[in-house]
C-alpha cells in the first residue's frame, strides 16, 4: 500500500525463479532493492523459489528451498536465515497477539514450524505428515494446513 515501509508510492515484493527477492516501486516498477537467496537447497533441482513472502511492518519473511529468511523490507538486508536444510514452497502466515506474534509455515518434508519473528528461533514444531505444499492458514488460535496426502490437518500449539 502507498506509504508502507516508508516508501511513499508503495512497494511490491516478488520472489523470482532466479532465487532473488525483488522490491519494486508500486507506481513506476523501478527496482528498489534485490536480495539473492542461497541456491541449491532442493535435491530435485528447482530453478527457484515459489512461495510468497509475508510482510509485517519493516520485515519481509521469505520461504525458500534453503530455509526461511527475514529481510529488512526497506533496505533488503538480511536479518536472519534459519532452517537452512528445510525446503519451503508454502507461503508463511503471521499470527498472534501484539507482542507475541509468530511466523507459521510448513516444509516439504512434512514438518510444521512456528518461529520467533525477531530471531527465527523455533518455538514449536511437529512432523505429522509426508509433506506440505499448501500454505498454512490460522483461525481462532488453530493452524490449518493440507498435506500432500490430501488430508487437512489442524493444530493448536501452545507457544
Amino acid at each position: 500500500a502507498p506509504g508502507q515501509n516508508g516508501i511513499a508510492s508503495g512497494v511490491v515484493y516478488v520472489v523470482g525463479k532466479d532465487k532473488s527477492v525483488y522490491a519494486l516501486n508500486f507506481t513506476t516498477g523501478a527496482l528498489i532493492w534485490k536480495y539473492a537467496l542461497q541456491g541449491g537447497g532442493n535435491p530435485t533441482g528447482s530453478s527457484g523459489d515459489v512461495g510468497g513472502a509475508a510482510l509485517l511492518g519493516g520485515r519481509l519473511y521469505v520461504p525458500s528451498d534453503k530455509g526461511m529468511y527475514a529481510l529488512n523490507a526497506i533496505t533488503g538486508t538480511l536479518i536472519w536465515h534459519m532452517l537452512t536444510t528445510s525446503t519451503f514452497y508454502a507461503s508463511p502466515a503471521i499470527t498472534g497477539p501484539a507482542g507475541r506474534m509468530v511466523l507459521v509455515d510448513a516444509d516439504n518434508g512434512g514438518r510444521l514450524w512456528v518461529l520467533n519473528l525477531a530471531t527465527g528461533g523455533t518455538l514449536w514444531e511437529q512432523k505429522p505428515a509426508w509433506g506440505f505444499w499448501a500454505s498454512p492458514t490460522v483461525s481462532h488460535g488453530a493452524i490449518y494446513v493440507a498435506g500432500l496426502d490430501g488430508v487437512l490437518r489442524s493444530f493448536a500449539p501452545r507457544v
